[in-house]
């Protein structure tokens, strides 16, 4: 009788996103992230007056992919999976930061896209850029704002082509209107 042939063991590291779309579990954090800087003394102020491509981010994002459920363009609105503690973790990681801000970085497949910022309500000081205000932070979520004057959409740097692809390819963008 003939041995059975050995049937060969594949191991594959990538996975269906939500939208179908083959993603490598290990690239997800590189695919979209809110990255806080290396150097937490830095101010938002201070970071609005340099390049984004400058800034140096942190090991981790503070909120991944994986953390994300979807991204409403017409509100701004973050919400957050279901399944992850990216509650507990943001506000534990950015408690209350100074009236100045603490700065962030919107990347989208492994590029930063733009820098904004988390303000405490009470702060009179703003940038040119998108900004979360800590209250607005939630368990479901929180609204990243758009800069003071609001730009026209198409200027809008929180929905670049670039991260409305990457949201967009894995199922987690609310367009405007729908």
């Amino acid at each position: 009788m003939a041995a059975a042939a050995a049937s060969p063991m594949i191991f594959c590291r990538f996975t269906l996103g939500w939208a179908g779309v083959p993603m490598d579990y290990y690239g997800v954090r590189d695919r979209f992230g809110v990255w806080l800087l290396s150097d937490l003394t830095i101010t938002a102020s201070t970071a609005a007056q340099t390049p984004v491509d400058s800034l140096t981010l942190s090991d981790q994002p503070l909120v991944s992919l994986s953390d994300v459920e979807y991204i409403e363009q017409a509100t701004g609105f973050l919400a957050f999976n279901s399944e992850t503690v990216a509650f507990d973790s943001l506000r534990a990681t950015i408690g209350n930061p100074t009236m100045s801000g603490l700065p962030f970085v919107v990347v989208a497949d492994g590029v930063k896209i733009y820098m904004g910022g988390f303000f405490s309500p009470i702060s009179s000081i703003r940038i040119p850029d998108p900004m979360v205000y800590t209250d607005s932070i939630t368990v479901g979520g929180f609204t990243i704002s758009a800069p003071e004057p609001g730009p026209t959409p198409p200027n809008d740097p929180r929905f670049d082509p670039r991260i409305v692809k990457v949201l967009t390819e894995t199922g987690r963008f609310v367009p405007a209107g729908g």
